[in-house]
């Protein structure tokens, strides 16, 4: 399955569909959006979610686009009270992405 990350209209509560740093538009097209992550250039590392520093070699990391195309191997979706202030419901898939080697 390949996954098109397309923008989401917002609820009604006027909330965000996702959580800040998960997704970004994507350059050239504010319709679409990609997952976001880090990127250390240190070590050529890529970490998702990004976190500061990279869990290789404790370089500081960048924010990067990982793409908008990936395989799915599995998902769920999480209906208790959740971690980090995700909204509730949240999802938690594995997924191969297509443009950067991030799994």
């Amino acid at each position: 399955m390949i996954i098109d990350l397309q923008a989401a209209p917002p609820k009604e509560t006027g909330l965000p569909p996702v959580a800040n740093n998960i997704f970004a538009p994507v350059a050239g097209d504010p319709g679409q959006f990609e997952l976001v992550g880090g990127y250390c250039d240190a070590c050529d590392d890529y970490s998702f979610p990004q976190s500061e520093h990279c869990h290789r070699c404790h370089a500081d990391t960048r924010l990067v686009g990982l793409g908008t195309d990936g395989v799915i191997y599995s998902f769920t979706v999480v209906r208790t009270r959740p971690p980090l202030g995700l909204p509730q419901p949240y999802a938690v898939a594995y997924i191969d992405l297509k443009d950067v080697p991030l799994r």
